[in-house]
């Protein structure tokens, strides 16, 4: 009899404890309330994602924490960034993505220089990537998408990439999606940034 008693308790526990680790939601546009397909969908700071299925839904689960950001990344669209915390786990969540400034990207796509990774390259992956020795053996598969403008009043480089890098590590022996939203270099003033 004892041990039946604890095999039930395990049998109706086991849904709640082994559920509490997923975290569902839907990806739409904001605007017009579509739902959006192919959208990454990750836990920041880690190496849980996915992306929406055609029905702009989701699933996340593997993860330990109880509060941490979901990032929804897609092209044509801001990226959001969304805190979960532990009392809204196991909630369904809505996730709205806002259109990509279109005036911003056509004032990039013009004024870019046209054998920028040539010019800056260098400066991307001393930075972004780093100039140690495993550095060497990593590359990014897509540097095609990052646009480059050089303001030479300011001296200062600004990059762009609309779509997510894929950074080839062949040191660990993986590849990494990276959102590069923005990546300054201020020569003049002698800083970095990068988000």
């Amino acid at each position: 009899m004892k041990y039946f008693f604890t095999a039930t308790i395990i049998f109706f526990c086991c849904p709640t404890i082994f559920g509490q680790n997923i975290l569902k939601g839907k990806v739409t546009d904001q605007a017009t309330g579509k739902a959006l397909e192919a959208v990454s969908v990750f836990i920041a700071n880690s190496s849980t994602g996915t992306t929406t299925n055609a029905e702009g839904n989701f699933a996340l689960s593997g993860f330990t924490t109880k509060q941490f950001d979901v990032v929804a990344s897609c092209i044509g669209y801001e990226t959001v960034t969304t805190n979960i915390s532990g009392e809204i786990l196991n909630n369904f969540i809505n996730i709205k993505l806002k259109e990509r400034s279109a005036e911003l990207e056509n004032v990039i796509l013009q004024s870019y220089e046209k054998d920028g990774w040539n010019k800056w390259g260098k400066a991307i992956m001393d930075n972004l990537i780093g100039m140690g020795e495993s550095a060497k053996d990593c590359s990014i598969k897509n540097k095609e998408v990052i646009r480059f403008v050089f303001n030479k009043e300011q001296n200062l480089l600004t990059a762009y990439a609309f779509e997510p890098l894929i950074i080839e590590n062949k040191y660990l022996g993986y590849n990494l999606v990276y959102d590069m939203q923005s990546f300054v270099c201020d020569y003049k003033h002698n800083y970095i940034f990068f988000r």
